[in-house]
């Protein structure tokens, strides 16, 4: 519960600097992944707290999973804005996607014994120190950052003999990161 309010607190910093901005100061993705990294740290010591005291309810769980819930909008919403994804056709159905992944995880870990919460060995907690990691990186380059296109790391061999559309670091993560 505690790490749910320093999540929410990068709510209002991004509304204020707004989504549109383009010279966001970088101390302010350095809070969002201080923010996060306190987050994640509480999410993760507060379960095993509770069954440690025996403490642990459906009704703890629930509110727990519904925090997390909450916490992922504002996650996916720093990973857009870390990320300068401007696009909100591309956004939304982006975080609609990962909400059905989220939803069906929930809901198996629910009805069946076992819980995957992971593909392989990137779960959730890899995912949230993924997206801390963004944000320190657009801390020290910036925005534009996420700009560059990817096609031009090829040797020019290979781009003059195809025809590549340009592809932006920002759309990889946003694959990798919905896909997980």
């Amino acid at each position: 519960m505690i790490g749910f309010i320093f999540s929410i607190v990068n709510y209002p910093i991004m509304m204020y600097y707004g989504i549109e901005k383009e010279n966001v100061p970088s101390f302010v993705f350095l809070i969002f992944a201080l923010n996060m990294f306190i987050y994640q740290t509480f999410d993760a010591v507060d379960g095993k707290q509770a069954r440690r005291i025996k403490a642990s309810s459906p009704i703890g769980m629930l509110l727990d999973h519904g925090l997390d819930a909450l916490t992922f909008t504002i996650e996916f919403g720093l990973f857009g804005y870390a990320v300068n994804l401007q696009n909100k056709f591309v956004f939304l159905n982006c975080l609609c996607l990962s909400y059905i992944a989220l939803f069906l995880a929930l809901w198996e870990g629910m009805h069946s014994p076992v819980s995957r919460m992971n593909l392989g060995c990137f779960g959730i907690t890899e995912e949230q120190f993924s997206t801390i990691f963004l944000c320190i990186l657009t801390a020290i380059f910036g925005n534009s950052l996420w700009e560059y296109n990817v096609v031009k790391l090829f040797p020019n061999f290979i781009t003059s003999s195809f025809t590549f559309p340009a592809i932006k670091i920002k759309y990889i993560c946003l694959m990798l990161g919905t896909s997980l």
